[in-house]
């Protein structure tokens, strides 16, 4: 693998990482406040705390499965866009094409 092959990834793999936390801290903040009512309800069942906090860690263990099913190419294609920003932004395409590598 070319080193310059590496650093393409190695960026692509930055975008990739903070686009899907970013996503899927989204996707959880906004479920947890629609579902905080429901998760309260174990408290007033007679459950304790850390009981409920286990199941509540357990569901969302589960729906972040889905929810990465669900939007992983839009990750994918937001990572792309990142990368491909950051490599223009610092004109990095110019002076690839400046050494003789095609686009």
């Amino acid at each position: 693998m070319k080193i310059l092959d590496r650093y393409i990834a190695i960026n692509f793999l930055y975008g990739y990482f903070i686009a899907l936390f970013v996503m899927v801290g989204m996707f959880l903040t906004i479920d947890l406040f629609l579902h905080l009512d429901e998760f309260s309800e174990y408290l007033d069942a007679g459950r304790s705390f850390p009981e409920m906090l286990r199941i509540v860690v357990r569901y969302y263990a589960v729906h972040c499965c889905l929810w990465f099913k669900d939007m992983a190419g839009m990750v994918m294609v937001i990572a792309a866009v990142f990368s491909l920003a950051r490599i223009t932004r610092n004109n990095e395409f110019t002076a690839g094409m400046g050494s003789g590598i095609s686009l």
